[in-house]
């Protein structure tokens, strides 16, 4: 059960992580420069990229059970 609740933590990871970009995409923050919102951004990309690879990882360990 451990492992299955461990994947569900990562999907609820990733998919807050998804949601942030998305919300930084659609709603740009003006009172930031460009570049530090690109920095932002990108931060965003690699955290969804990080839980994707935790969630995957979680999924491929539930598995083994």
């Amino acid at each position: 059960m451990g492992q299955t609740k461990d994947s569900m933590e990562a999907a609820e990871a990733y998919d807050e992580a998804r949601n942030w970009l998305a919300f930084l995409i659609d709603h740009p923050d003006k009172t930031v420069t460009v570049d530090e919102y690109r920095a932002q951004i990108r931060t965003a990309r690699t955290t969804v990229q990080r839980a994707h690879k935790t969630m995957i990882a979680a999924r491929a360990e539930g598995g083994r059970g």
